[in-house]
Order: C-alpha cells, then structure tokens, then sequence
C-alpha cells in the first residue's frame, strides 16, 4: 500500500496528477476529498465528517453515519452501525441477524433470556442459540427434537429451561455452561413458564395449576385449579403467575387467589413500578385480552387495543408508563393510557428486558431489538 502512495508522490512531483493531496504524519498520501485517519495501518484515509467525528477517539464511541439510525468509531473513522453489536443502540424496533454456523436461525422461537452479557433464545427442534453482544452461536441442545417451552436464566452458567413438544416426559433442566442437567424430581405435567428473583429461588407454572418452587432443590404443588402460562416477579416476596379463565395467582411467601374478573386465557404477565399488565386472548378466539392492576385492583383494558388485534403471548413493562407486548399481531407499545402497535405485521412469541434494551424473538428465527 506505501509504494501507492509514494508513485502518487512521484507523479505529483512530475506534474501528472493534478489534485489535491493531504500529507499524513504516517507517510500516508490522500487525495482529496480524503483526509488522513493517521493510522499506522489501513484505513490510512477517510472522508473527513466520518474521520473528523473519531479522530482520536477509543474504538466504539458513538458517532453519527449518513441514512442510518448512528454508527460507531472503528480504526478513528465512523462506521455504519450494525444491531449485532451490543454497543450500538437502536431507538426503533430493529432486526437482529442470528447466524449460526454460517446460515441464519430459521426454526420458530419460543422464548428469550436476557442480561448485560448478551441473550439466549430457545426454539423448537433443539434451537438453542447464544448472542455474546457481537456473535451468534449454537448452544448444546437438551435432545435434537426438543421443543422448549421457556427459558430463564441468571448468568451464563445457571440457564433453566424446560421442554415440551415432541420431547416426551416434559422436564426442568439447568444448563450449567456446558451441559444441560435434569431437575429432579421431575414436574407432573407441562411447564409452560420459568421465573426467579436469583438462583436460589426459582418459580416454574405450567398445566393444570401445578407450580414448581426451587430453593435448592425442586418441590412441586397444585396451587390453582386452572393451567398457569406465565409468571413474573419482583423479588422474593412478591411474584404473579397467571393463566387460564382469568386466572391470577400472587406469591408472597405462599401463593393465593388475586383473580383478574375476566375470563381470558392469559399468557403471560409483567410490572414496574405498582402496575401490572396480563395479555392473552379471549378464550373462545384468537382475539386478544389485557388486563391491568393498579393500587391493587384489577381492570379490563381490552377495549383500549388496537383494532383487530390478535393473540398476545408476551410483555414486558418497563415502567408505567412505558410497556410493550408480543402477539400474533406484532409489537404494541403500552404509554400508561392507550396502545398502539409499532410492529405491525410480524409473529411474536416473547419479550425479554433488561436495564439497556428489550428483545422480542418469534416466528422463523425473528429476533428484535430496542434500546432504552
């Protein structure tokens, strides 16, 4: 690459260039409308608003790309962002790109764990697949043709999930970093939903009302007379499970009946900040239902959706005035007063947060990003 830029010298100085050069402190030579980057390798030019914004600045610092949401310093010159990066921050809904082994996830995905390190996401046919914040990879899978129902987890060595489908004798694992290993004693029925506030307490619902509880090691009860969906925590002390016909369940130290007035077969269950919000579908149809607590009481809010919405399987509630849930219908965002949907048109399964960003994954391998 130095012997371009010294030709380029010797042309210059015989007179057959005619344009404009810029002189690098590197031996570097860029022809303008370039400017020197200054490094001691390639790029050793760029344009001058990209190189300008990161001239000197560490690797990752937020800059500002021509067409695209923001861009990021590489090698002191701004680059195109990519959602792939956990440092890059998205303010819309963007789609991520998980490939794995060189082919791009398709299999449909059932549910999502997320903390600062990065996410898990676990499918059907044994997808499980791993997002470290700048590459995708596969994770072992409990069976080939596992389908996993839920997943939670608190660190990279303490995953739970539990499986369904097609894999018989639904069971409890804990995926340890390496391996995934049974949780015995094994629950009775389905798990449908795992939830913990730290892993030495762990919650796990599924068919018929039985609720599994972890403190070291698993026991399971019938705490309802209906099939619990989803479950949701804030702490040790305070937990939500909810399902079918209205159901709602409230843990705190020992569960007990908290109904919702409604009859939905409701999916799964979110709070911040003393609001509480519960989606599903009306039982007889695949229309959607919502309800929400507030200073402890239950309200239909249904009605308040947008126009056709179907099935909701997820949600996520930042704060009260800031919550989204996943559906057949795509992502709605929730403001404290009204809905409105802002990912019209896709599949949606779950939605996972964390302090930094929320992630919804779905149908044929989708996976979406938000920052906060």
């Amino acid at each position: 690459m130095h012997r371009l830029w010294v030709l380029a010298a010797v042309l210059l100085s015989a007179g057959c260039l005619k344009e404009k050069v810029e002189y690098c402190n590197n031996g570097a030579l860029c022809p303008e409308p370039l400017v020197c980057t200054e490094n001691a390798a390639e790029p050793f030019c760029g344009d001058r608003d990209m190189v300008g914004q990161c001239l000197g600045k560490p690797d990752e610092t937020a800059c500002l790309f021509p067409g695209e949401p923001n861009g990021y310093c590489v090698a002191s010159v701004c680059t195109k962002c990519d959602p792939n990066l956990a440092f890059c921050r998205y303010e819309a809904w963007t789609a991520m790109n998980p490939i794995v082994g060189g082919m791009r996830v398709a299999t449909d995905l059932n549910s999502v764990w997320a903390d600062a390190s990065g996410l898990v996401a676990v499918g059907r046919t044994g997808t499980v697949i791993r997002w470290d914040g700048r590459a995708w990879s596969a994770l072992p899978a409990v069976v080939a043709d596992a389908d996993y129902e839920t997943i939670w987890g608190f660190d990279a060595n303490t995953i739970y999930a539990a499986t369904a489908g097609t894999y018989s004798g639904t069971k409890v694992f804990r995926f340890d970093g390496s391996t995934w290993v049974p949780q015995l004693p094994s629950p009775a029925s389905f798990v449908y939903a795992l939830w913990g506030p730290n892993p030495n307490l762990v919650f796990a619902v599924g068919q018929s009302g039985e609720v599994g509880r972890f403190t070291g090691t698993w026991a399971y009860a019938m705490q309802s007379g209906s099939t619990l969906n989803g479950v949701f925590g804030t702490d040790a002390n305070n937990a939500i499970a909810v399902g079918n016909a209205g159901t709602a369940i409230r843990y705190t130290g020992t569960w007990a009946p908290d109904p919702t007035g409604t009859t939905y077969l409701l999916k799964d269950v979110g709070g911040a900040g003393g609001l509480e919000l519960a989606v599903g579908r009306i039982s007889a149809a695949n229309v959607a239902g919502v309800a929400i607590r507030k200073q402890g009481t239950w309200t239909d809010l249904t009605a308040g959706l947008p126009a056709g919405t179907l099935d909701l399987k997820g949600v996520w509630v930042v704060s009260p005035t800031n919550a989204y849930a996943v559906g057949d219908s795509g992502i709605l965002k929730f403001d404290g007063t009204a809905w409105a949907n802002v990912v019209p048109g896709m599949v949606f399964n779950e939605i996972v947060g964390t302090p930094t960003d929320l992630y919804a994954v779905g149908a044929s391998g989708t996976v979406m990003r938000l920052s906060l």
